[in-house]
């Protein structure tokens, strides 16, 4: 169009560039009139983003520049520390695309959402920002609990709290196993891998508390334990498993030994063996 806004400076500036620079600050003004974008379908780590593209402000009339909408380009920004934190591009369509599928989000957060519009050299005015906040998801996997105290028939551990992702934790759950024996090497052969042993879980604690007590254990024993959290998204991952065992029990009072020899100097004594050792 031969209609153009005056430029700044001086009549020669405006037949040199002024026309130009116009033209430029008209595109970008098009470009800058953009709608906030939408989000639906937000879960616990994922949204899906949705935009329009640019339109021509019916106040430039007769001066609107000639775009074509099919080659703009957009850039998605966005920010998850508050409406004043700095927006970050993470993601530039490399077409007229006007969706994008956002994934690996962070649970129970707040992210704010712009869309910036693109032609050629012209970048358009950021759009007004839309907020939306994702879903709490399952605890966080706990790390392994810790032995506070043994004894032969009991074992007590204690846990720290993982994060509970935006649901309270409700209750922790520990689960014991016995430790199965090493596996052996199958028969007739020197060497191979033996199928992992298979463990036989079950449940020793269910409750609020940050430790539990596990009583009526076997003395001199290897257990395996892991820890779960719960929350009213569901149960976390399992912990590692924690290596436990019990104390062992003192050996029973040893009979009177018995005198066999003695000389001036030395003491010459037998006992009965328990049993015990081999």
């Amino acid at each position: 169009s031969d209609t153009t806004t005056p430029a700044r400076g001086s009549s020669d500036e405006e037949e040199e560039g002024g026309p130009r620079d116009s033209e430029a600050k008209l595109i970008e003004e098009v470009l800058s009139n953009i709608e906030p974008a939408k989000v639906s379908s937000v879960t616990a780590k994922e949204a899906f983003v949705t935009w329009d593209s640019p339109m021509v402000p019916a106040h430039l009339g007769d001066r609107a520049p000639s775009i074509d909408m099919s080659r703009v380009t957009f850039d998605v920004l966005a920010s998850y520390k508050g409406p004043g934190g700095r927006l970050k591009k993470i993601y530039s369509s490399p077409s007229h695309e006007t969706m994008l599928q956002l994934l690996e989000l962070k649970p129970f957060t707040e992210y704010h959402i712009c869309i910036q519009a693109k032609l050629d050299e012209y970048i358009g005015q950021k759009s007004p920002p839309v907020t939306f906040k994702t879903k709490p998801n399952i605890p966080d996997k706990p790390t392994v609990p810790k032995v506070i105290s043994r004894e032969k028939n009991v074992l007590q551990i204690r846990w720290s709290p993982p994060y509970d992702q935006g649901s309270k934790i409700r209750r922790y759950i520990v689960e014991m196993a016995q430790m199965p024996p090493a596996p052996s090497a199958p028969a007739g052969k020197a060497e191979g891998v033996a199928p992992p042993p298979v463990v036989d879980w079950r449940q020793v604690y269910s409750g609020s508390g940050k430790q539990a007590r596990i009583p009526r254990l076997t003395p001199a024993s290897k257990y395996l334990l892991r820890l779960a959290a719960v929350n009213d998204v569901g149960q976390s991952e399992w912990s590692n498993s924690l290596h436990a065992s019990t104390s062992a029990t003192a050996p029973p009072v040893p009979p009177l030994p018995k005198l066999v020899d003695r000389t001036a100097t030395s003491l010459t004594l037998s006992w009965e063996s328990d049993g015990s050792e081999s």
